[in-house]
């Protein structure tokens, strides 16, 4: 029988360990936790890892960050930002050194992410970005999210999600895509516009032709609904009348793996109306495949329909694990505590499931010192389930595999790759001190643990 994969949480968490303080150019590194406070001006921007959400608060000020190049002159980089606010327009300007304007994005209050080519940069730069909400003339504060992506990195490995704001299906309403409910491919949902954009998100299980069928059960207002990539690009939309009749159109080319949106919101001419509504993702009909343990063949019986809980690699940044350096020691439990919930609800929900918690760590030190270290705070991460959710020790698997051995993406944190002895680059570093959540039958799980018995 085939196996149902289930679209609760996605088939990696990966919970960033605590680092120090560096400078690039004077500017300071950003701290993987829930709110960044960025520099008031370029002196004083904090420095953000590539490929990375960064979320903060915006004050009433002109905000500051920063990047730093990779070694590739010709890479592709692109900034994608985030209006989490809901009110104003988000602005997002690029600066070299010199304080010269090289490019700048705006981002609308209707949450959607806006992406912008950053032209060609040099290699090994650090360069600027300005941001700011505002109303006409005037500064305002407000919530946003930003990343800087290198679309010519070779970073080899297993994929990570970088969609770390989704959270899966409640009875919450998410207005940006940051915040997008992440819903399972084949399930109706029922929701209601609440006068706002809502936005959901769904991972393909399966490269191919999707279809989305909505239902506006206002039988007052019109129903929108749109489909994103993660960089806001629009891939298909349809409406749905008033008439209560199901609308269906389709999403075609979409990538096994990848994360994409729906935005639905209800309108009257030009004003956003409140209104019910129901929907449904279905994929391809080639979308439920064979899903086989590494060295082992047996036949599927009833009881394995339900064996993945964690589908699709996914990474946390709003609600990152930091740990006392060369401590497995939390530097805020309660932090943690948020972070790993939604693992402890899946686990709770699916008691004849379990998980594998491994930890890896930048390349600094020794492999067999990282080894150690990596499995401690792979075990904390675990005691911290079963101590304060009350997941059974029997679901959870633990492992250290320090930097060697660690085979999802990595950031490059040696100026050589590969040379331990070579300089240390502090901002790729953070990516790669994390522990990942997954299905203990899962593929990369059973590699993982076969390489390293």
């Amino acid at each position: 029988m085939k196996k149902k994969l289930f679209g609760l949480l996605c088939a990696a968490m990966v919970l960033t360990m605590a680092s120090g303080t560096v400078y690039a150019s004077d500017a300071e590194t950003a701290d993987a936790s829930t709110e960044i406070q960025l520099g008031t001006n370029q002196d004083d921007a904090i420095l953000m890892p590539l490929e990375t959400v960064i979320r903060c608060e915006l004050d009433e000020n002109y905000s500051w960050c920063c990047f730093t190049t990779n070694d590739n002159a010709n890479a592709d980089y692109r900034i994608t930002i985030i209006n989490k606010e809901g009110s104003y327009n988000l602005n997002a300007v690029l600066y070299d050194e010199y304080g010269t304007e090289l490019t700048s994005g705006e981002a609308k209050e209707d949450g959607l992410a806006v992406t912008f080519s950053c032209g060609t940069l040099s290699a090994n730069t650090t360069y600027y970005i300005r941001l700011n909400l505002h109303s006409g003339a005037y500064i305002k504060s407000g919530s946003l999210a930003v990343i800087v992506r290198d679309l010519n990195s070779t970073a080899s490995g297993v994929a990570t999600s970088d969609n770390s704001g989704i959270i899966q299906a409640t009875d919450e309403i998410a207005t940006n895509q940051d915040d997008a409910i992440l819903v399972s491919v084949g399930e109706k949902y029922e929701s209601s516009t609440q006068g706002t954009y809502n936005y959901y998100a769904f991972t393909a299980t399966v490269s191919g032709e999707y279809m989305i069928t909505m239902t506006d059960k206002s039988t007052e207002y019109q129903l929108q609904g749109r489909v994103y990539d993660k960089y806001g690009t629009e891939l298909a939309s349809a409406s749905a009348k008033n008439d209560g009749a199901a609308v269906t159109f389709s999403c075609a080319d979409l990538v096994a793996d990848e994360i994409y949106y729906i935005r639905f919101h209800a309108t009257s001419g030009a004003y956003i109306k409140e209104a019910d509504y129901s929907f449904i993702v279905r994929a391809p009909e080639t979308a439920e495949t064979e899903s086989v343990i590494i060295g082992e063949s047996y036949e599927e019986t009833e009881a394995e329909t339900e064996e993945l809980i964690f589908t699709v690699p996914f990474e946390i940044n709003s609600t990152q694990v930091q740990f006392v350096i060369n401590s497995d020691e939390f530097m805020d439990e309660e932090a943690a505590k948020t972070a790993v919930e939604p693992v402890a609800e899946a686990l709770l929900s699916h008691p004849d499931n379990a998980i594998l918690i491994a930890g890896t760590t930048a390349t600094d030190g020794t492999q067999e010192s990282c080894v150690d270290l990596s499995n401690r705070r792979a075990a904390a991460v675990k005691n911290l389930l079963v101590n304060e959710f009350g997941v059974p020790e029997t679901q959870i698997q633990t492992i250290g595999l320090g930097y060697e051995a660690d085979p999802f993406e990595r950031g490059q944190d040696r100026e050589i790759e590969g040379d331990i002895t070579s300089k240390f680059i502090e901002s790729e570093g953070k990516k790669n001190r994390r522990v990942v959540i997954m299905d203990l039958a899962s593929d990369i799980a059973q590699q993982i643990l076969a390489d390293n018995s």
